[in-house]
């Protein structure tokens, strides 16, 4: 049986290592290119598709993009409270729950705050 030399066996570990590393995602690469990405901030809060597709159509998104981004926009809201939206290659808005409003500061529309509606 062959003796592997210690020089083969850091280079395989070498290279097993950085396979593994490229078959990550780094986190802030993910930031930089999702369209949505939750923040922490404010209260995680279950917000109601029509609050929300009315705030997103105030802070000047189209009803396409509203289609495809509310679900992840509202699943962010849930979990975590805050949500970054990109359009393109540009933060769109951010978005946070405080004391049961929504606080939206939009590139397009500016900063406002809706009150939300309770849940039945």
């Amino acid at each position: 049986m062959p003796v592997i030399s210690r020089t083969a066996r850091l280079a395989a570990f070498a290279l097993a290592l950085t396979a593994s590393a490229c078959a990550s995602v780094d986190p802030n690469i993910a930031l930089t290119t999702e369209p949505v990405a939750a923040i922490v901030s404010g209260d995680p809060h279950d917000i109601s598709a029509h609050d929300l597709a009315e705030a997103m159509v105030r802070a000047g998104f189209s009803a396409d993009f509203i289609l495809a981004n509310g679900p992840s926009i509202r699943n962010a809201l849930a979990e975590s409270g805050g949500v970054r939206i990109r359009d393109k290659n540009v933060i769109a808005a951010l978005m946070s729950i405080q004391n049961g409003k929504l606080y939206v500061t939009s590139r397009e529309r500016g900063t406002f705050v809706q009150s939300l509606r309770p849940r039945l």
